[in-house]
């Protein structure tokens, strides 16, 4: 009898194991064939300190050189809403087809308290005495403003939310947009949408932020005693796709890209980046280097350490900050001259628009944003659009190197 429960018991353990294996195999097998997707961790906006650790501990890219690469040795962030699968799902496309590495980072939802919070706090800074004076003329720090010790939007997010929440103000009309430093147009029935600041530009402005400072915050530990004019971050955005040989176009044209520099707009909408020439030390090639002119969209940009830095003193000064939806607020801080920018010409990152839009729903073909369309010479997402690529399997996951 022993012998024989001992014999069952062997041809269980067996089973289970050939089963174990079998399951192991069909799993690796789809990650091979691109049929099978883990979705990546997304990190919370209170986990933001952690991001540039994380980045360092994501599996290496291989290289042909021993050469600086931008995109291999630059930390890259993605910000995405922890609810949307589907554009994280193609981002993971988009990665392994670059042959890149990236971090999710959260995004600030639009139905959030602190969205609330925050808009709460535009509408108090809008009906300040700052403000009601009309012979206040807007100064920015370092031009005669006083620097805002308490500035609230500098706060804990948490302790914005309180105040906010607690205050006796009642919502009214609907908040408009600021134009040039504090331009305010009053509201009326007949705006179109993009005038309004709706709590979408307010949220994508606070994802922008929130990611901004733990930049900043990294990047003054890392460049102690070094100088602050190299690239500190790439931001892209999750509904976003690239040229096929994005890595090296960024590496071949990077060494041309002058000192003191504070942002480079990798993707830019509604503006003609070509106004002004290209710089005489652009490569000759299909992308040139220009400086900008007046570039919309965040949806693909580098920072500077020095870039990092004077966003966030701008974007985060109270008569300004949160004042208009952020792609508007970094055109005017480069046409304004506070803002030394670059763009390159044609975009390398475009919006895919292939997903709705969270920002502006119901604009442009199937609610997917708006109108502006850009084209790329050969979409990494499109048919043939890989470029080079070894494949390995780590784990579960297949990692496309370059």
């Amino acid at each position: 009898m022993f012998k024989l429960r001992l014999a069952s018991a062997i041809k269980l353990l067996l089973l289970l194991a050939v089963i174990g294996i079998v399951s192991q195999s069909i799993l690796l097998y789809l990650s091979y064939e691109g049929t099978y997707d883990p979705l990546p961790q997304v990190l919370s906006q209170t986990s933001l300190h952690k991001a540039y650790a994380l980045w360092h501990k994501l599996p290496s890219i291989s290289a042909t050189s021993q050469e600086q690469s931008v995109t291999r040795d630059t930390p890259t962030f993605v910000i995405t809403l922890q609810a949307r699968k589907d554009r994280q799902k193609n981002m993971e496309k988009l990665r392994e087809r670059l042959g890149m590495r990236w971090i999710y980072v959260g995004a600030t939802e639009a139905t959030s308290p602190l969205t609330r919070s925050l808009m709460q706090l535009v509408r108090q800074q809008r009906n300040s005495t700052h403000r009601a004076n009309a012979t206040t003329k807007f100064l920015w720090p370092g031009e005669g403003a006083q620097v805002h010790t308490a500035n609230p939007f500098w706060i804990d997010p948490s302790e914005a939310m309180q105040r906010a929440l607690q205050s006796d103000m009642h919502e009214s009309e609907p908040l408009t947009c600021a134009t040039e430093d504090d331009t305010l147009q009053p509201y009326n029935s007949t705006l179109p949408e993009y005038r309004i600041l709706t709590p979408e530009r307010i949220a994508v402005w606070n994802s922008h932020i929130s990611l901004l400072r733990a930049i900043r915050a990294q990047s003054s530990v890392a460049s102690s005693g070094r100088s602050d004019a190299g690239i500190a971050a790439l931001i892209l955005e999750d509904d976003v796709s690239a040229e096929y040989d994005l890595v090296h176009r960024l590496d071949s044209i990077w060494a041309f890209v002058p000192t003191g520099w504070d942002i480079v707009f990798l993707g830019h909408c509604w503006s003609d980046e070509t106004f002004f020439p290209p710089l005489p030390s652009s490569p000759i090639t299909s992308t040139r280097i220009h400086p900008s002119h007046a570039p919309k969209c965040t949806h693909a940009y580098a920072v500077s350490t020095k870039g990092a830095r004077k966003l966030l003193h701008h974007l985060l000064y109270p008569p300004f900050a949160y004042s208009r939806a952020l792609d508007q607020a970094m055109a005017w801080l480069v046409q304004s001259k506070r803002l030394k920018g670059y763009s390159l010409v044609p975009s390398v990152v475009v919006q895919s628009k292939s997903t709705r839009s969270d920002v502006m729903k119901g604009a442009g073909e199937d609610g997917n944003g708006s109108r502006w369309k850009d084209t790329l010479e050969r979409d990494a997402l499109g048919d043939g659009g890989l470029y080079e690529p070894h494949h390995v399997a780590i784990g579960l996951t297949r990692v496309a190197r370059a």
